[in-house]
């Protein structure tokens, strides 16, 4: 493969799980522009809801990025409390430290999901969000989750359902085809559907599933958290579109957008449990 192919692939959502080794400034950029969105800004807020975050708590976020999450976490549970954030990435963690330096009771650790380095029962409740579609084993990084959690402390996972992610076009066979290149980029893109089976088989109690679809008009964010010219180039380099089909459904959803016609959207899946 050529070194233009491969920087292409560096480029996919699945590459959020190898950042260290990309444009890491790149994926910063991208998380930048999903936390600038509203029904983002909306879904997330909720995640908080489900941990039953309150004064004095001490919560994890596990996957935490540059920390903008762990921050928003960090005013739930005031002076007396402390959140950390845990990402696999030291350039995301580096940023993380940078930006959020001055918040009292708030820090960042460099570990893998599934080895935080924390002692057991440590914490009130723990999150993470849009994590395990990366991770090697999704179900080892539940058991860490619930391991250094507290008996009757909150666990609570969010995750894209990309499968069932959708844009407005004329040409729904080649928006088929795109999805299914950004699904198949993530390693575990159907997780989101078994997260009720997994906790329940780890003998989560207390258990709630909801499902919030996030919508968007604006063809500039979602062409840059997806890199969607990326995926088109991708999917013309493995024979899967034409490149004149291709080009033909960016313009669409470019007309589309310039018109005010644009729109695409995807579901989050959040489920919460409470350790026994």
């Amino acid at each position: 493969m050529s070194g233009e192919s491969n920087k292409t692939l560096d480029r996919q959502l699945g590459a959020f799980a190898n950042v260290d080794n990309t444009d890491h400034a790149d994926f910063i950029e991208r998380l930048d522009e999903m936390h600038g969105l509203d029904s983002f800004k909306a879904y997330k807020l909720e995640t908080f809801r489900l941990m039953r975050v309150a004064p004095g708590m001490a919560v994890a976020d596990v996957g935490c990025g540059t920390g903008e999450d762990a921050r928003g976490l960090s005013s739930f549970v005031g002076e007396t409390g402390h959140v950390t954030g845990f990402d696999l990435s030291e350039a995301m963690i580096a940023s993380a430290k940078s930006r959020h330096a001055e918040v009292t009771g708030l820090g960042f650790q460099q570990a893998s999901a599934d080895a935080l380095g924390i002692a057991d029962n440590s914490l009130d409740a723990i999150r993470a969000d849009r994590v395990l579609i990366h991770v090697p084993d999704p179900s080892a990084t539940i058991d860490e989750m619930i391991r250094v959690t507290r008996p009757g402390g909150r666990i609570v996972i969010s995750e894209p359902d990309m499968p069932g992610f959708w844009v407005a076009s004329d040409d729904h066979a080649t928006t088929g085809v795109l999805v299914g290149a950004i699904s198949k980029s993530c390693r575990h893109p159907y997780l989101p559907r078994d997260l009720w089976a997994l906790f329940r088989d780890k003998g989560l109690k207390d258990l709630e599933i909801t499902v919030r679809t996030i919508t968007s008009n604006e063809i500039g964010a979602i062409a840059k958290v997806l890199d969607l010219q990326a995926v088109m180039t991708l999917a013309t380099q493995a024979g899967l579109v034409a490149p004149a089909t291709a080009e033909a459904w960016m313009q669409d959803v470019m007309e589309r957008a310039q018109t005010g016609r644009f729109v695409a959207a995807l579901s989050i899946v959040m489920m919460s449990g409470t350790k026994s």
